[in-house]
């Protein structure tokens, strides 16, 4: 005796059924409504790419909320309280120049975590977490932000 699919009711033979033309015939008819409105659905004024876009969109959103850790770079302009904007308050922020080198122990780099900046000075300065992100500086013997240097920082969630 038949069993029937769980979505749409399609027979489900076993061996010693008999086939009746009929049943194929329902089959055949529910498998094409069903085609129908999947057609009609996607031709509904959302193209496929455009679906398909808006689901790549909503995964890429979801997981970027999600990533703990966030690397980039910037190049430094030699101004003074220059905001590099994240979207986001982070945790803490390590900012390393391009070639990983620190010259005669000075700190040209180095991590700040939210309320303790990365100064040599006791006011703010150098390296601060702000709410979007953070800020650099280029203070005497703190150098975050010197002109045309690449920097490279990794802010965690």
């Amino acid at each position: 005796m038949a069993t029937y699919t769980a979505n749409y009711g399609l027979h489900q033979w076993v061996p010693e059924d008999v086939f009746v033309r009929t049943d194929f015939n329902t089959d055949l008819s529910k498998i094409d409504t069903a085609l129908k409105t999947a057609l009609d659905t996607a031709n509904s004024g959302v193209s496929a790419a455009a679906a398909a876009q808006a689901t790549a969109d909503t995964a890429k959103s979801i997981a970027d909320s999600k990533t703990a850790v966030v690397a980039g770079s910037y190049t430094g302009t030699g101004t003074e309280n220059r905001a590099i904007s994240l979207g986001f308050q982070p945790k803490a922020v390590l900012v390393e120049r391009y070639n990983g080198v620190r010259y005669n122990n000075m700190p040209i780099a180095g991590l700040a975590l939210y309320g303790k900046p990365c100064s040599d000075y006791p006011i703010e300065g150098g390296l601060t977490v702000t709410a979007n992100g953070f800020t650099v500086d280029t203070h005497s013997t703190v150098k975050f932000n010197n002109e045309q240097v690449i920097y490279y920082y990794l802010a965690v969630r």
